[in-house]
């Protein structure tokens, strides 16, 4: 592999956070790509991760050659985090053009305002708002701040139809709103929290998973018609009504679809802490059962599931993240993840750390990791540093890119393999758009994490 800075991009400032989603302006140019950064590293509404923000939010289109076409810096009172100022980009029009949308509280005095935050929409030709409507904050604010400031979008398509969703709520009461091209309410949804079945997930796919015309968005461990919102699969074994930092959908060497999840909280005493299911939401395998419980005790934080040499086998990560030192792995489990066997994985750093990303596209993953890209065997192939931000394909490159940006820094660069050839597995990967929609909602949730697209 021959794996070098494809494309660079300079933000102007010095870089606590970015994310990025890609778009067209229209059906006969080539693709741009929209940051949404901060000099401020990301602001979190859990009460031991809140912080005050040191950079206002940017927004800022560039194109492929990377040129700024508009920028915009919003009041102090966007927050700059993911819960809190979530964007992406779709052409809900149908027109051709991928408008943006952007959660935006326009109160410069009040951070946390329930009146003056709108959903709204901008033009990607050059910045401007397009229209605005009410984001309803209003539903989740009297719940804990860690609960409350929960603000999603996704978008997809029902019968070729596009659909606009706004969500707010992860662990408890749970709020969804579909609207129409012309965004007239096409259906709402409560879903309470006494009410039986999983909470949402912090990664939100969507996607046709029974291939009927109609995208299913992946509300957790619950599958919800794009349509008209009701339950297409709910995928809970047992009594667990909690919430899954990880639910993956993924696809067999044979071309059948399962779905991959690790849970985060509602532990009890014989909950099965990482389960997969098939495409009917039964049972395939499960593992990693409580016998304690506590606070955070069984707190699967990580999870995704990578292709492996020479027979595309699946693999399926899990860790388990200390009860009070946040973030701190205590325990990683390696299965297959048709058979839930658990595995063994030479490597030479922990799996934990580790990305899988095809950069050759030949079908098997390579790692990135702590700014290091190996192959597959743990090889070095180069060490592009920074942090990752997107795993993705774009500009008509072969293979996939990573995208890295660098604290302290202004540059965003976009990593790939010069050498990379499509083989038919990657390409196959691909076809179905699921993967190429994602890259539009990036900017929402951890829909960045790359480990949200590989397992496909």
């Amino acid at each position: 592999m021959n794996v070098k800075i494809l494309k660079e991009f300079d933000l102007g400032m010095k870089l606590g956070q970015v994310k990025s989603v890609q778009l067209h302006i229209s059906k006969d140019e080539p693709e741009y790509i929209l940051f949404g950064y901060s000099e401020s590293d990301n602001i979190d509404p859990w009460e031991e991760s809140l912080h005050f923000p040191t950079g206002r939010m940017n927004l800022a289109l560039y194109g492929e050659q990377g040129q700024r076409i508009w920028r915009r810096e919003f009041g102090i009172g966007v927050i700059p985090g993911t819960w809190f100022s979530p964007f992406l980009a779709f052409d809900l029009d149908n027109d051709g053009m991928d408008e943006i949308y952007f959660v935006h509280n326009t109160d410069d005095k009040r951070p946390f305002s329930v009146l003056s935050t709108v959903l709204e929409k901008i033009d990607p030709r050059d910045g401007s708002t397009m229209g605005t409507w009410p984001f309803p904050v209003k539903n989740t604010v009297m719940e804990p701040l860690t609960h409350s400031y929960r603000q999603n979008m996704t978008a997809g398509y029902a019968n070729g139809q596009p659909v606009l969703i706004t969500a707010q709520g992860t662990y408890g009461d749970m709020f969804l709103q579909a609207y129409n091209s012309d965004m007239s309410l096409r259906w709402e949804r409560v879903i309470g929290a006494d009410e039986p079945g999983p909470r949402s997930s912090h990664a939100i796919s969507v996607f046709d998973f029974n291939e009927d015309g109609v995208d299913e968005v992946f509300w957790g461990e619950r599958l919800i018609s794009i349509d008209d919102g009701h339950d297409v699969v709910v995928c809970t074994d047992g009594e667990f009504r909690g919430h899954s930092d990880t639910v993956l959908p993924f696809r067999a060497p044979d071309g059948n679809m399962y779905i991959y999840t690790c849970r985060e909280d509602k532990d009890f005493v014989g909950c099965w802490r990482v389960v997969t299911y098939d495409a009917q939401g039964n049972v395939v395998w499960r593992a990693v059962q409580s016998e304690v419980t506590g606070y955070n005790t069984n707190h699967m934080h990580i999870g995704w599931v990578m292709t492996t040499k020479p027979d595309y086998r699946k693999i399926a990560l899990a860790v388990k993240i200390e009860p009070i030192a946040m973030h701190i792995p205590s325990e990683t489990y390696l299965f297959d993840a048709l058979t839930g066997e658990p595995v063994e994985y030479d490597f030479p750093i922990p799996l934990h750390k580790c990305v899988p990303v095809d950069l050759n596209g030949d079908g098997f993953h390579e790692f990135f990791a702590e700014g290091v890209l190996y192959d597959t065997d743990g090889k070095v192939l180069c060490r592009p540093g920074g942090t990752k931000m997107n795993l993705t394909k774009l500009f008509g490159y072969p293979g996939e890119q990573l995208i890295c940006y660098y604290p302290g820094e202004t540059k965003v660069r976009i990593w790939g393999d010069v050498d990379a050839v499509d083989s038919d597995y990657m390409k196959k990967r691909y076809e179905n758009g699921y993967l190429k929609h994602m890259t539009q909602l990036t900017g929402s949730g951890y829909n960045s994490n790359p480990t949200v697209t590989c397992a496909m």
